[in-house]
């Protein structure tokens, strides 16, 4: 089975979303889900919460294109707009940099 450009661009955002809102919300939740422990277990839980929200922002920052194999976010800035777009939108058609159409097959 080939996969699009397209397709492996939105699996690849997608992941990364839920991973950023996944760590965050889990970050945010995390007094109500530790109850009011002090000390090394809820530090240790918020670390392991903002580990997984930097990790996805990482993942969706390293994202390329698999034609041209440069990064489709080319700025810090453009990182979550770019995921944004491609999890839940409509994204562009092709690469900014090489012009690969995101419906062709994947190489």
């Amino acid at each position: 089975m080939t996969e699009t450009i397209g397709s492996y661009l939105r699996r690849r955002y997608r992941w990364a979303l839920s991973g950023v809102i996944g760590g965050a919300l889990a970050a945010l939740l995390s007094e109500s889900l530790l109850g009011t422990r002090e000390g090394s277990e809820a530090l240790a839980f918020q670390g392991a919460c903002a580990v997984v929200w930097a990790g996805a922002l990482l993942i969706a920052a390293r994202t390329r294109c698999p034609k041209c194999r440069r990064p489709f976010a080319d700025r810090i800035t453009k990182v979550i707009p770019m995921m944004l777009l491609f999890a839940l939108g409509t994204p562009v058609g092709r690469c900014p940099r090489c012009g690969a159409g995101l419906d062709e097959r994947r190489p």
